[in-house]
């Protein structure tokens, strides 16, 4: 039995598997079809179509040599198919860099799924995977972390007020800071301060 290519019911260009005898058995050949994705959408990419559109053709003809052409035909789709994806991770990885500091240097701000999609072109659905792969959180809880890791360092080493503070965290609300620090860590932004040493002289804080 031959090469097959195997494609989804409703979507012909979605492929769902491609299955080999492979004539040489060794571990190089078996671990680099292993690193294909279970399910690729080659619609954006004109060459993976076009060679299927070739191997359909050949086998519809079925004239000498169809299937030796049509054996070749789904090699180079395979390979292309691995170099796309090793290219594909490579740019995932430098946009996984970008998303995470561009969410550092804007925490201040209301990032929304809709900027960054529209800032790194990309869909929401990428952005959650990029961020839940990477941080293991969702953008608001991610957010949420950020910002209180800031706050954290800004009461044990600073002499802000707690409005100060919130302000440039990100929060509108000191009371809801305040709120969601203590939701958070277990304790007032104040008590937080006090037990870390640092007890600012000549300023008043909130206490909320």
């Amino acid at each position: 039995m031959g090469n097959t290519i195997l494609a989804d019911v409703e979507d012909p260009f979605l492929l769902s598997g491609i299955e080999f005898v492979l004539q040489d058995q060794s571990p190089e050949n078996r671990m680099a079809l292993a690193g294909l994705y279970h399910k690729t959408n080659i619609l954006k990419n004109s060459f993976l179509v076009e060679t299927i559109q070739q191997m359909v053709k050949e086998y519809h003809i079925g004239r000498m040599y169809s299937s030796q052409i049509c054996s070749s035909l789904l090699g180079s789709l395979v390979m292309k198919l691995l170099q796309s994806q090793v290219m594909g991770g490579q740019e995932q990885d430098q946009m996984k860099g970008q998303i995470l500091d561009y969410i550092v240097e804007h925490m201040q701000e209301g990032i929304t799924h809709q900027e960054l999609s529209a800032v790194f072109a990309c869909h929401k659905s990428t952005i959650n995977r990029i961020l839940t792969a990477s941080t293991g959180m969702s953008l608001k809880n991610y957010l949420i972390d950020l910002r209180l890791k800031k706050a954290g360092e800004l009461l044990k080493y600073s002499n802000k007020s707690m409005s100060e503070i919130a302000e440039l965290c990100g929060y509108q609300s000191s009371i809801f800071f305040s709120r969601q620090f203590k939701q958070k860590m277990g304790v007032t932004p104040l008590h937080f301060r006090n037990c870390s040493g640092n007890t600012p002289v000549g300023i008043i804080t909130d206490t909320k």
